[in-house]
């Protein structure tokens, strides 16, 4: 089963459940991914985070069901998994921009979020684009020493988050703090540790000997052998490196034939290539 349909599957196991309690965990083993892999997979084909994507479904239902009939307003929270006619409400404003009884009571052209087919126009046009062939490398298992910062995919919270975690990382020599780099002028960024709820932990770090401690401040990650495809990014950072990440899982991962392992992804900086007038980055996808 390629990766679309790994996708599909998971978005038809949530059509089907969105009066139920949906873990993403469950989401996931629909598509035969890690948690991680199926963050990153479903967020580059759908466009829109797991968590955000049921929020907007679950909306979408409870606001065509406000529009069409009398059914009372907690009695809906309640079917679409809100807890509270408060915390309905809340979402119902934020996503919609007016509350519940003003939308039953105004009657106007309703909300309307559809769900997502793989298949769609814009996923065909996709599956048309030229491959871009990566190089295929392993490594062995090694150590790495960094400084962590904890996101979320949420409203690609991520990716404002990261380039302004790199900014301060350079802009305060932080790197200088990672003793025994066995590479100095290379630093990788590292994602792990997803939960539920769509957050993560982004390292930056530099491979560093093994048997190095990490000061007070600092993390120490086993980083285990893989083969990894590899993709070498060049021009304006970040911007080429949010759409080289978005094309990997979204075009070249699902034509590709190949398999994730499960471990996780990583990007690669190497200070000589960054200052070049065209910035070079690469980034490493873990493949059986």
């Amino acid at each position: 089963m390629n990766y679309y349909n790994r996708i599909q599957k998971s978005i038809d196991f949530i059509e089907e459940n969105l009066l139920k309690d949906i873990t993403l965990s469950l989401a996931a083993s629909q598509a035969y991914c890690s948690l991680y892999h199926y963050h990153r997979i479903f967020h580059s084909m759908v466009g829109y985070t797991v968590k955000d994507y049921i929020r907007k479904r679950r909306l979408s239902c409870a606001a065509e069901e406000l529009f069409n009939s009398n059914i009372k307003v907690i009695d809906i929270a309640l079917k679409y998994q809100y807890k509270t006619h408060a915390s309905f409400t809340r979402a119902f404003v934020d996503e919609v921009g007016i509350s519940p009884k003003e939308y039953r009571k105004h009657k106007k052209k309703p909300y309307n979020f559809d769900r997502v087919n793989i298949y769609s126009n814009i996923y065909k046009s996709l599956l048309k684009e030229s491959l871009v062939g990566p190089q295929i490398i392993s490594k062995s298992e090694f150590n790495v020493i960094g400084f962590e910062l904890r996101t979320s995919k949420t409203d690609e919270m991520d990716f404002k988050r990261i380039p302004m975690f790199w900014n301060k990382f350079f802009n305060s020599n932080l790197g200088n703090k990672i003793p025994n780099k066995i590479y100095p002028d290379t630093y990788l960024g590292y994602s792990c540790d997803f939960d539920e709820q769509g957050n993560y932990t982004y390292l930056i770090c530099s491979e560093v000997e093994e048997s190095t401690t990490p000061p007070r401040g600092l993390v120490k990650k086993i980083i285990p052998a893989s083969r990894y495809a590899t993709f070498n990014v060049k021009g304006p950072l970040p911007e080429n490196l949010i759409s080289t990440w978005r094309y990997v899982y979204n075009t070249w991962l699902p034509k590709s034939g190949l398999e994730l392992i499960d471990n996780t992804d990583f990007e690669e900086l190497n200070m000589e290539r960054i200052n070049k007038d065209i910035p070079e980055v690469t980034i490493y996808i873990p493949i059986k």
